[in-house]
């Protein structure tokens, strides 16, 4: 199993969930398709529930909030969400949930950054994040998809630590996002890369054994492919959509 450090570094990508319109439902889909199980919904958390992979939990999904639409939401994590509140104010940024405390797990925060993605950003307490990450059944990379990746970037190298560095066989608009100085990217910045008729948002990447087995099990229970499963470098890989029209990626991951 893969591990990642405990605490994650600030900055880093510590969490993601699911806004969902039938927690019930979503729950069925997921642990068919990534194999999850899933923490008994908590009342005091609006029925909030947590996934759990082979060896860690590696999701959350709760009820779409008021206002809101099937999604999945990125969490980087944060030292202050007061301060980052303010400086994601100052620089053209919009906080649309205010830091919120969750028991004693930490203190959350949701917001838009100036070129239209949403994110979040999670201040530890007893919950430090991914127990899981990079395989089968938990996420393996995440990237930005923005009109504006100038822009993204001068928004997120401040509040989050990140350099930015090209990437080798990728368009220039692409760049990986590192913490300071460290060559080990956490995430990608980029534009829409042919992809049309998309908001801007953080695309989530989840592993499964099989994309393009885990692509024909997404269309039999209800949910999309918008493009054909394709090879990169990385991996074998197809953009997707649960039932409820929230999106996502599968891929699956050379041994190397």
């Amino acid at each position: 199993m893969t591990r990642l450090p405990e605490p994650q570094p600030l900055g880093a990508p510590v969490w993601t969930d699911l806004a969902s319109p039938d927690v019930e439902a979503s729950i069925a889909f997921y642990s068919e398709l990534l194999g999850w199980s899933f923490t008994e919904p908590a009342a005091e958390f609006g029925g909030y529930t947590r996934a759990r992979s082979t060896d860690g939990e590696v999701a959350g999904v709760g009820p779409v909030m008021e206002g809101g639409f099937p999604a999945w939401t990125l969490y980087f994590r944060s030292a202050d969400n007061e301060a980052a509140a303010a400086s994601i104010a100052a620089s053209g940024g919009t906080v649309v949930v205010p830091p919120m405390a969750i028991g004693p797990l930490g203190s959350m925060l949701v917001a838009q950054d100036p070129t239209g993605a949403f994110f979040g950003l999670w201040e530890n307490g007893e919950m430090t994040g991914f127990e899981q990450y990079g395989e089968v059944g938990a996420l393996a990379w995440c990237d930005l998809r923005s009109p504006d990746p100038d822009a993204a970037r001068a928004f997120y190298g401040p509040l989050l630590g990140w350099t930015f560095a090209p990437v080798e066989m990728a368009p220039p608009s692409y760049t990986t996002a590192s913490l300071g100085d460290v060559d080990d990217p956490v995430a990608g910045v980029g534009d829409f890369m042919g992809i049309e008729g998309v908001p801007p948002h953080w695309a989530v990447y989840f592993v499964c054994p099989d994309a393009d087995a885990g692509v024909e099990t997404v269309k039999r229970l209800g949910g999309q492919a918008f493009t054909p499963p394709f090879d990169t470098p990385y991996g074998r890989m197809c953009p997707v959509a649960d039932p409820s029209g929230a999106a996502f990626w599968l891929m699956s991951v050379p041994a190397s």
